[in-house]
């Protein structure tokens, strides 16, 4: 295969694209090594970091590093102008295809570029690696380990597809297949929630923690709750923490190498309790543990301590022995799943609210179909109306602000009847935010915000 034509994989694209994000904040016009480590570390998941994360690299160290090394330009750009790759970056891309040919791989994975960042004789990339004891050598040998090792270990589990994956797709709503409850997932999906909220374009544990005090059915807030900790006053503490750091030029919701950490822990966390699946326990005692992170700090903070927890974990398990974390009707997560795939089926370059809609009309025997129904609503005909006013209204022209503003609405819906956020909380807020195709379709079906409300009143769930 030549050169030249060797393709990058999904995790490398996905470098490439945060690349830009990074230069935009950093105030640049042009792409260097630089925005490459620090895509790479920013990412959170992949061979690179995995290499980065075993050789014990401080890797906030590099990136305050690299951020302190570059000169900053006149504040952040926005990402959608033009960066042009400078002489040092295209050698590092030439370098990381020759470096992969020499593998004999039919792909430029992360790996490859982290190797040919190390390379360089003198970028500013470079240099930092070499200060934080990264050289080409040793970490070529590191990842020639981490590659063997996972070969070593897909060999060993049987394609089922229960099957636990050695890793976790950074940015994207956990599957089934992950062998996380319900909770988790619910959890990981508040979190997502709480990252755009704050303005922040990555995944940290302070989002986990923040996604999990809103999950307030799972073992872990039980925990909290007999440990005497004032939810409202953690919560508090850990959002001051995280508005201190910068927002995005564009929303990426990567997992960062701390949030990968963290999942790493819950699943080694339910091992040692012989459990199969990863709960919301789990992934409090692994947030305990990351006493460097915002989440870890403000846990300490109110007196979480790891023991302490475990000890009120392990007593709850023993008093409550049917306790199990059931999948509920309404999963968070499936949502998601299901509103990403209707944006990508009609080309939108974003998830708007109409395909919210669309991803709660899929289930026609769920809450949200369920409700329109009583209210004497075709979900056939609604379902054909909003697909027809889509047509009308382009992908490009669909506001991608009016997903965001409906989970927003959602979360202060579901806050001030105290539950989760449900199938009603959806429909409640996709009447509640006007000026939306999604908004616009249910007014024409007589459905408004007061009317769902006292539907919802009349006939709880």
């Amino acid at each position: 295969m030549p050169i030249d034509k060797t393709p990058y994989t999904p995790g490398m694209r996905e470098v490439l694209k945060i690349s830009k994000a990074e230069a935009g904040r950093l105030g640049h016009e042009y792409i260097g090594p630089e925005h490459y480590l620090l895509a790479v570390i920013r990412k959170g998941d992949g061979l690179g970091i995995q290499t980065l994360m075993n050789l014990d690299v401080d890797l906030e160290g590099v990136k305050k590093e690299l951020e302190r090394m570059v000169d900053t330009g006149k504040g952040p750009r926005p990402t959608v102008g033009l960066f042009w790759h400078n002489a040092d970056a295209k050698r590092v891309l030439e370098t990381s295809k020759q470096i992969a040919n020499e593998f004999k791989h039919g792909w430029v994975g992360t790996e490859h570029v982290l190797l040919a960042l190390s390379k360089q004789e003198d970028t500013v990339a470079s240099r930092c690696l070499r200060d934080f004891g990264v050289d080409f050598d040793k970490a070529k040998q590191e990842v020639i380990g981490v590659i063997e090792g996972s070969q070593k270990q897909a060999r060993k589990q049987t394609p089922k597809k229960s099957a636990t994956p050695t890793g976790f797709e950074i940015g994207a709503v956990p599957s089934q297949e992950t062998r996380y409850t319900s909770d988790v997932r619910e959890v990981l999906a508040l979190s997502k929630i709480e990252a755009r909220r704050l303005g922040h374009e990555y995944i940290g544990p302070g989002h986990i923690l923040l996604g999990m005090l809103r999950e307030k059915d799972c073992l872990a807030f039980h925990v909290l709750k007999k440990l005497d900790v004032d939810i409202e006053g953690l919560r508090g503490a850990v959002e001051e923490k995280l508005k201190a750091e910068s927002g995005p030029t564009v929303y990426v919701f990567t997992h960062n190498a701390e949030a990968q950490r963290t999942l790493n822990d819950a699943k080694r966390e339910a091992g040692d309790m012989r459990l199969v699946r990863v709960g919301s326990e789990h992934l409090l005692l692994a947030l305990i543990k990351q006493e460097h992170t915002a989440a870890g700090r403000c846990l300490i903070d109110v007196g979480v301590e790891f023991d302490k927890a475990k000890e009120e974990l392990i007593k709850f398990i023993e008093k409550n022995q049917k306790y199990t974390s059931a999948t509920t009707a309404f999963d968070l997560c499936k949502v998601f799943e299901r509103a990403r795939n209707e944006a990508q089926a009609r080309g939108a370059k974003a998830v708007a609210a109409e395909h919210y809609l669309l991803a709660l009309l899929s289930d026609q025997k769920g809450i949200g179909a369920l409700r329109l129904g009583r209210l004497n609503v075709g979900i056939e005909d609604l379902k054909l109306d909003l697909l027809n006013q889509m047509e009308v209204e382009s992908p490009s022209e669909s506001d991608p602000t009016s997903a965001a503003r409906v989970l927003e609405a959602a979360i202060e819906i579901a806050d001030q009847r105290r539950r989760r956020v449900d199938a009603d909380c959806f429909l409640l807020a996709l009447t509640r935010v006007e000026d939306t195709i999604a908004s616009r379709t249910l007014r024409q079906f007589g459905v408004d915000y007061h009317r769902l409300l006292a539907e919802i009143i009349r006939f709880p769930q």
